[in-house]
């Protein structure tokens, strides 16, 4: 809990928030993690009558959230458990980076990570995992993550790669 608490310092030293969001963020940071009945009556206290309102800067906190976590290239269980406790308190459903507009800065995130994965040509065991903590992270669904692994994967088989160590499942032409 103290880690979390200490990376929700780290955010609100590194990224303008809002207020309404600064106040949740505080909330979190002095108390660690807190209901989603605790964030309304937070933003109610605010005059914002419903947690959708804010449902976009909830969204950047929980990206810049997964961007710091992702600086060491390890997405640690804690981690992963720690943006579902956001998505609960923030109430954010799978899909909503997507429906929110949010498709560049997600894609931008997840290819970063998969060059690095790609960059020799084999996926193995732990990254097919990875793969799908990330798909999860970002609540995407399997033709949209699909779409970005590919994408990648297709400049490892440019570079050589054999298809059946690249762990997707490529469109046939």
């Amino acid at each position: 809990m103290i880690e979390f608490q200490k990376s929700i310092s780290q955010l609100m030293q590194k990224h303008i928030y809002k207020t309404s969001i600064n106040s949740i963020l505080l909330l979190l940071r002095t108390e660690g993690f807190i209901t989603s009945e605790k964030v309304e009556n937070c933003i109610n206290e605010l005059g914002i009558k419903r947690i959708t309102d804010i449902k976009y800067d909830a969204l950047n906190v929980i990206l810049d959230y997964a961007e710091q976590c992702l600086e060491d290239d390890i997405l640690t269980e804690m981690e992963m458990l720690n943006v579902k406790r956001l998505k609960i308190c923030f109430k954010i459903d799978e899909g909503d980076f997507y429906k929110c507009g949010m498709q560049i800065r997600v894609k931008k995130i997840l290819e970063l990570q998969l060059k690095k994965m790609y960059s020799d040509n084999v996926i193995d065991k732990n990254e097919a995992l990875k793969k799908v903590d990330l798909q999860e992270l970002f609540g995407l669904g399997y033709d949209d993550f699909l779409d970005v692994v590919n994408g990648v994967a297709k400049e490892s088989l440019n570079r050589g790669a054999k298809s059946e160590d690249l762990d997707t499942i490529m469109p046939r032409k």
